[in-house]
């Protein structure tokens, strides 16, 4: 069994980014996308934080299943199925 090795997982979450981000955005000028790619790859920092979001939590006295369940919530269906 291998252990979990947290360099390896940035490395690898990396180099997964790295492939991503060139196919998400693609720029139909060859010199702008050469100098796109050029710069994904060179970089060391591809995402900077510290990291801050505006999303609310579930309530904690009001379980998922109990907010989907609400008459005409959207998927409330996904509970039956």
């Amino acid at each position: 069994m291998k252990c979990f090795s947290v360099f390896e997982s940035v490395r690898h979450l990396t180099e997964q980014y790295r492939s991503f981000i060139p196919s998400s955005y693609r720029l139909a000028d060859p010199e702008l996308r050469t100098q796109f790619e050029e710069h994904v790859n060179g970089t060391d920092v591809m995402v900077k934080g510290p990291y801050v979001t505006l999303a609310h939590d579930f309530s904690p006295e009001r379980p998922l299943a109990k907010l989907l369940a609400r008459r005409g919530a959207p998927g409330s269906r996904a509970i039956e199925l």
